[in-house]
């Protein structure tokens, strides 16, 4: 468990979740045989790859004291992608991952109630729910 009491550390959060979340996509790459499907999850991870850009600009941005202001209440256990949270073993389902995807939905929802101080933040947590 993560308490995430900062800006900075919801957003360190949210690039860890949304990198494991490339990765299990990257592993179901690897097992899939069927184009289709992989043509879905190769967009799921282009789009994922531009929401971490996306964060990694809103920490560069945010470096002053606002990235220190606290939060409460507020720490990473609903949302943690365990990257054993899929086995070698298993074949990475697309219900799997859109289970996973609504899981990170929840974790920007939330977090953007949690940051609504700061607007430019609250705002493309906001754009990650949908």
């Amino acid at each position: 468990m993560v308490r995430l009491g900062t800006i900075g550390a919801v957003l360190k959060f949210a690039i860890r979740l949304e990198q494991s979340f490339i990765q299990l996509c990257e592993r179901a790459l690897e097992q899939l045989r069927d184009d289709g499907l992989k043509e879905k999850i190769q967009k799921m991870v282009e789009h994922h790859e531009g929401r971490v850009r996306t964060l990694k600009r809103l920490q560069r941005e945010n470096t002053t004291e606002m990235i220190l202001e606290p939060i409460t209440g507020f720490s990473s256990n609903a949302y943690e992608i365990d990257e054993n949270e899929i086995s070698e073993t298993e074949e990475v389902s697309m219900d799997r991952l859109t289970e996973i995807v609504e899981r990170l939905a929840t974790f920007y929802q939330d977090a953007a109630l949690k940051t609504q101080f700061l607007p430019e933040v609250a705002d493309v947590f906001e754009s990650f729910v949908s």
